[in-house]
């Protein structure tokens, strides 16, 4: 499975990655947003981890431009539950799903499974 993730936070993007390639994950992971929104125009991801507070840009600005763009792909909201309210408009754009930061390898794998 080809994941791109969008975490900011380097600890975490690091344990996450972690988690996922103990499951033989392909992950490609980004800080940035604008990667973000640019990076599933040019390769095949399978799904993607978006952190929406991203330093460039606002998570939702990420789905407006893959929406724009006409790129189809699975988007899981991955944040600290309280922002998962502020975030709302992200689903209705295309997110596909949220799990609350930080997640177990179980839980994760099951979201993006």
């Amino acid at each position: 499975m080809r994941i791109l993730l969008v975490e900011p936070d380097f600890a975490l993007a690091l344990e996450t990655e972690r988690l996922l390639h103990g499951r033989d994950c392909n992950v490609f992971t980004t800080d940035l947003g604008e990667e973000a929104a640019h990076l599933p125009r040019r390769f095949d991801y399978d799904v993607m981890v978006l952190e929406p507070n991203t330093p460039d840009m606002p998570g939702s600005d990420v789905l407006d431009s893959l929406h724009a763009s006409n790129v189809r792909l699975p988007v899981l909201i991955y944040s600290d539950p309280a922002t998962v309210s502020r975030f709302g408009r992200g689903f209705r754009l295309g997110g596909d799903g949220h799990l609350a930061k930080p997640a177990s390898k179980l839980d994760l794998m099951a979201a993006i499974d």
